[in-house]
């Protein structure tokens, strides 16, 4: 994943987590925020670009695949999701058009 744009001040915020979940087929909700998500990686809370190849990315997306999961979703969140109170926009934004899912399928 490309750099994020950045804003305010993020070290209120703990670790960077990446999770994988299932939020069904549906459009998202802002309840599906709540839906908890199985941990495959932890950043420092002052990442921007992101790129991980770890062998449980590999096993969550194949329990995936075998299960015959049309959708491999993963979850971006803070370890604790607070700003510093403020009043100013903490955190990373990434637009859609720069992030990406690559597998690279082997024998």
């Amino acid at each position: 994943m490309n750099a994020a744009r950045e804003h305010g001040d993020r070290s209120s915020f703990g670790v960077l987590w990446i999770g994988t979940l299932d939020y069904g087929t549906g459009p998202l909700q802002a309840s599906d925020r709540n839906i908890p998500a199985q941990r495959l990686a932890t950043f420092p809370n002052s990442v921007t670009a992101i790129s991980y190849g770890g062998e449980n990315m590999r096993t969550a997306l194949q329990s995936r695949i075998d299960a015959g999961n049309p959708r491999f979703q993963l979850k971006m969140y803070w370890s604790r999701p607070s700003s510093n109170g403020n009043g100013h926009r903490d955190g990373l934004q990434y637009s859609q058009g720069i992030i990406s899912l690559r597998v690279e399928c082997t024998d």
